[in-house]
């Protein structure tokens, strides 16, 4: 995993490989795993309030930005359909548990 500050907020923007994607992520926490995920138009930053609360009550709060939203890759297929994102959302949880 790669990572990088953003200036936006206090979070900083990692990287990880999944389901072909190379999806950002904002993280905290650690625990058992809480996939925060956004829907059009918001991204992962949507969660800034969130993340922090949840890992205050002991879970490892992941938001990535879906596929196609920047700064992760766009779908190499071109396929942003509910199916793909929900194969993405498997392949995140998948992704984060090893």
């Amino acid at each position: 995993m790669a990572s990088g500050k953003n200036a936006m907020n206090n979070h900083t923007v990692q990287y990880i490989e999944a389901n072909g994607i190379r999806f950002g992520f904002l993280e905290q926490g650690k625990g058992p795993l809480v996939l925060c995920l956004h829907g059009f138009p918001d991204t992962a930053h949507t969660f800034n309030q969130l993340l922090p609360k949840l890992a205050q009550a002991g879970y490892h709060a992941v938001a990535p930005f879906t596929r196609g939203y920047p700064p992760s890759s766009s779908a190499p297929d071109h396929n942003y359909s509910p199916l793909k994102l929900g194969e993405d959302a498997l392949a995140l949880i998948q992704a984060f548990n090893q």
